[in-house]
């Protein structure tokens, strides 16, 4: 069985690679894409930019308010009852967020990457004292997946973070579709 600090390592890989990939995607894309939305209701690449950031603060949250309680003398029998956190990445079903995770209208990118740069910068802040902990324990429902711990929360972040890669990459397609000149 990995130790807490092997678990903590492959859980903050998942997390890094997905971040790395996504800055790289979203670096490729012009500003002037970056507040329009492909289709009235769709988002921008802007608000799922904000969508992340609110989905992670949210997990943020949740990792201090478990953390501040203590560690867990065991692990969670609940966090066997989940479903695999790479199904997130799938972008065949499409999935209503709840309104609390709904972005606002579309701001320029330097000021989105900032916030979503920053939760992830206190996010790690919280997790690193923890590093050689057993986060097993500390479990949270998520409501499509179960009850995922602290590791599994950690790789959700990643695999979320893949799943609007693809929608990003979805919304730039279209909207370059739509300026390109109509071939005659």
């Amino acid at each position: 069985m990995p130790l807490p600090a092997e678990r903590f390592g492959w859980a903050r890989r998942q997390m890094d690679v997905a971040r790395r990939e996504l800055e790289d995607s979203l670096a490729a894309i012009e500003p002037s894409l970056w507040v329009q939305q492909p289709a009235p209701g769709r988002w921008s690449v802007s608000q799922v930019v904000q969508h992340l950031q609110l989905v992670e603060a949210r997990v943020l949250a949740r990792m201090e308010r478990a953390l501040a309680a203590g560690v867990p003398p065991r692990p969670d029998w609940r966090r066997f009852f989940h479903l695999p956190v790479s199904w997130v990445e799938g972008r065949g079903v499409r999935v209503k967020t709840f309104d609390r995770f709904d972005p606002r209208e579309p701001v320029p990118a330097e000021q989105v990457l900032a916030e979503w740069r920053a939760i992830r910068e206190r996010l790690w802040a919280v997790l690193a004292p923890h590093r050689e902990h057993d986060l097993r324990g500390h479990c949270a429902r998520h409501p499509f997946l179960g009850f995922l711990d602290g590791y599994a929360w950690m790789a959700y972040l990643g695999a979320h973070e893949r799943r609007h890669r693809k929608q990003i990459a979805e919304i730039v397609a279209a909207l370059r579709r739509a300026d390109a000149p109509a071939s005659r």
